[in-house]
């Protein structure tokens, strides 16, 4: 029984074509701006990518909202959104 990712099995290294896209989100997922700004600037699309993420911040932003513990993180998304 051989299971994937042994280190005594050989393996194929499947590249992500673009990783700014993923890590993009990631970091606006977990509140980290200035991860986000850098791949964006590092992205290629980056108008669709711009429209992504200020769609994220501003759902954040509403669900944050309504959490009243959270209520101080909510101002400063709205602020990243624009």
């Amino acid at each position: 029984m051989s299971v994937d990712g042994h280190p005594g099995q050989p393996t194929e290294k499947k590249l992500i074509p673009n990783p700014f896209y993923e890590l993009l989100l990631w970091s606006v997922l977990c509140n980290m701006h200035q991860m986000a700004l850098f791949m964006w600037e590092r992205g290629s699309e980056n108008l669709a990518m711009a429209l992504v993420a200020g769609k994220l911040y501003k759902d954040i932003g509403k669900l944050m909202k309504q959490d009243d513990a959270k209520a101080d993180v909510t101002e400063e998304l709205k602020a990243h959104a624009e």
